[in-house]
C-alpha cells in the first residue's frame, strides 16, 4: 500500500488510472493484463480489486489523487 504521495509519481498513478479505464472498457493494452492493472490500483489505493471491477478502480484513484495531490 502506497502511505504517501511521495512513494508514488504522479504521473504514474495517472497512467494506471489510465489503463484501468482502457481495460475495464473492453479494451487491450499491450504488455498489460487485467490482473496486473488490478493490482497496480490495489497497491496505490490499499484496496483489493478483482479484474471485473477496473471501473471502480479507475474512480478511486481519482478519489486518491484528489486527496493527495492539491
Amino acid at each position: 500500500m502506497i502511505t504517501t504521495p511521495e512513494q508514488y509519481s504522479r504521473f504514474r498513478i495517472a497512467q494506471v488510472r489510465g489503463t484501468c479505464r482502457l481495460l475495464g472498457a473492453g479494451m487491450t493494452q499491450r504488455g498489460m493484463t487485467k490482473r496486473k492493472a488490478a493490482d497496480a490500483a490495489g497497491e496505490i489505493t490499499g484496496k483489493k480489486y478483482k479484474i471485473s471491477e477496473l471501473e471502480i478502480a479507475a474512480e478511486d484513484i481519482t478519489d486518491f489523487l484528489k486527496e493527495n495531490f492539491q
